[in-house]
């Protein structure tokens, strides 16, 4: 086939229009489980006193930490730290048990921008680490609505400090969190 400056600028014009509904989203439908934000991070939590395989009354503080978000919904959202605390009966046999919770997430380093979810989860150990799996809904705030999937990954090793003296005093890993809605 051979080239002429009329089939070039029909090809430019496809082109562009393609380019066009490809910016403005038209290109894409959305489905109803578009996702909305992505983020990766960490989670930290510390017991007080260390758990150990006895039963026990313990504190508890943790932060999950956000470090990294990309959204296309919500581009301004860059960050989220989500603080936890409480009192529980707990130890390194139970640590492991299914539970549910409720926690606020403070976007961009301040306090204006917040979402609250309440969960569930599964923790489950998997060759080297324990995987926690979160699964909530977003109840109010930014992205109220959506369906927020968290997964914490935990180096094994951690745990190793429940037969130690003074017990498993906590523990760091890796967390992604994926919003869709």
């Amino acid at each position: 086939m051979a080239f002429t400056p009329r089939r070039a600028w029909s090809r430019l014009a496809v082109a562009a229009a393609a380019a066009a509904l490809v910016v403005t989203g038209l290109a894409v439908p959305a489905s109803a489980n578009t996702t909305v934000i992505n983020c990766t991070g960490e989670v930290e939590l510390a017991f007080s006193p260390g758990l150990t395989y006895s039963d026990q009354t313990v504190s508890y503080t943790g932060e999950d930490r956000a470090t990294s978000c990309i959204s296309v919904t919500h581009p301004y959202l860059h960050s989220f730290v989500g603080p936890f605390s409480g009192t529980a009966t707990q130890s390194c046999g139970t640590l492991l048990d299914d539970g549910v919770g409720t926690e606020v997430l403070y976007w961009n380093g301040g306090t204006t921008l917040t979402s609250t979810w309440t969960y569930s989860y599964v923790a489950q150990q998997l060759a080297s680490v324990v995987v926690f799996t979160v699964t909530g809904t977003v109840t109010s705030g930014v992205a109220a609505g959506a369906v927020l999937n968290q997964v914490n990954v935990i180096p094994l090793a951690d745990f190793l400090a429940c037969s130690q003296p003074g017990g498993l005093q906590g523990y760091t890993g890796a967390s992604t969190w994926v919003f869709t809605g």
